[in-house]
Parts: structure tokens; C-alpha cells; sequence
């Protein structure tokens, strides 16, 4: 059922909010600028974010944080950040609010780096809407029209969005349910931290994806990612 309450039936075609698994997505989007040369793995982030820095101390002055860092939750964020969404019709705020934990954001935890760049993993939510900055930055455009162009489109994943508000565009989408099993207050949550909790999906845009990086990863299709920058993307 997409939505217990109304006993609405899923379809193929009915979108879910896919939480997490949409940083698979931005990590994709984010080695995309990188085979265009427009930054590589390992450089400073700092010089290419427009509108916010990764704030310096003594241990960015050692190692500053890289992409490759932030891509695998290794930049020595602590934040910790999963994120809880915000109720249809509630003011958002941008996404240099979010980075400094201003209102209407409700993450207040400052973006700190407390451990050296590189030397331990620890879960950061925070580093990928990072990564989101970074990528609009970069590419001039903003974060949910970039991967629509360049990954939604090119895998002809026809039903997958970053729409903040899927009703206003008359899209089938199902509810969140509770861990009771009950329909959410509000039906689901908007989440503009995009890159780390965003995307609306289906599970079979799902698996064109995961067959896109497949076949990126054996040379035999490259229009998502060449080969070598796959296969790093998918080493541990």
C-alpha cells in the first residue's frame, strides 16, 4: 500500500522517498565533475565552495578536507547527521543555512572538523550537503537540476525527482508510515538537504541506476562515468 489510511494501492510508477541511498546519487554526480576535470579527488574543497568554507582550524592547516574525504565520511566531521525532514507547506531553509545551522534550520549542530582529514571514518550527513554546495558551485547549477541532466535523464529514470512538494506536480508517491504502521502526520517530510536525503525514487529507477554503475564499472557502458573513476568509486 503507498498509503495505509486511504488504502492506496502502489504501483511501478508510484515514488518513494529513498532517504540515504540518495548519497549513491550524489556520489556519482560529485565524480562526474571530477572526470571533467573541474576538481579531483584529492585538492582542498575550500577554493571551489561559493558561499560557505569548511571552517579552518588547526587541523585543516595539516590536511584540509578533500572530496574524497567527504565522499567517504572521512573529513573528520563529527556531526553524525541522518535528517528528520520538515513538515509540506513549513518554511525551509537554504542550504547555507542548513551548512550553519541557522533557522529555519532545525540541524544546530555547527560543522566542525575534530579529527584529522583522512585518519578515521565517521558518519557525517553533514559533509554530503557539502558535497551539494560543491557541486553547485562547481557546475552552476542548482544540485536537483544537475543530476536530473546529467544521471535522472541519461539512465531514462523517468520517475525519479528531487520535487520538494510531490502533490503540486500531481506525481503518485507514497506515504511515510510510522514504525506502528501508521500513515505520517503530513503524509512524508521535504528535505532540502538534497544530496544526502533528498531524491524521490521507484525501485526500478533504482535498479537502473545500480545497472549504470555496473556497467560503468566493467567498461561496458560509460555515458554515467568512465571506468576508472567508477572502480575507485566502488573500492574500499
Amino acid at each position: 500500500l503507498a498509503d495505509v489510511a486511504e488504502g492506496q494501492n502502489m504501483s511501478t510508477e508510484t515514488r518513494l522517498q529513498c532517504a540515504s541511498i540518495g548519497k549513491l546519487i550524489t556520489a556519482v554526480a560529485a565524480l562526474q565533475l571530477v572526470e571533467k576535470e573541474l576538481i579531483t579527488l584529492d585538492e582542498p574543497v575550500n577554493p571551489h565552495l561559493k558561499g560557505w568554507k569548511v571552517p579552518d582550524n588547526a587541523l585543516t592547516e595539516k590536511q584540509p578536507v578533500t572530496l574524497r574525504h567527504l565522499l567517504s565520511h572521512s573529513a573528520g566531521l563529527t556531526d553524525e547527521y541522518g535528517f528528520s525532514g520538515y513538515m509540506p507547506g513549513k518554511p525551509l531553509p537554504t542550504l547555507v543555512q542548513a551548512l550553519s545551522g541557522q533557522k529555519p534550520a532545525i540541524t544546530t549542530k555547527k560543522l566542525e572538523i575534530k579529527h584529522l582529514p583522512g585518519t578515521r571514518e565517521q558518519y557525517s550527513g553533514g559533509g554530503y550537503l557539502i558535497v551539494q554546495l560543491l557541486i553547485q558551485s562547481l557546475s552552476g547549477m542548482p544540485f536537483a537540476d544537475y543530476v536530473q541532466a546529467h544521471i535522472f535523464d541519461v539512465l531514462g529514470m523517468r520517475h525519479s525527482s528531487y520535487h520538494k512538494e510531490p502533490e503540486v506536480s500531481n506525481i503518485a508517491y507514497a506515504s511515510a508510515h510510522d514504525r506502528k504502521g501508521k500513515t505520517l502526520k503530513g503524509s512524508y517530510r521535504v528535505f532540502p538537504e538534497q544530496a544526502a536525503a533528498g531524491p524521490w525514487t521507484t525501485a526500478a529507477d533504482l535498479c537502473r541506476l545500480l545497472t549504470g554503475m555496473q556497467e560503468s564499472y566493467q567498461g561496458k557502458a560509460t555515458q554515467l562515468l568512465g571506468q576508472e573513476l567508477m572502480q575507485e568509486c566502488m573500492t574500499r
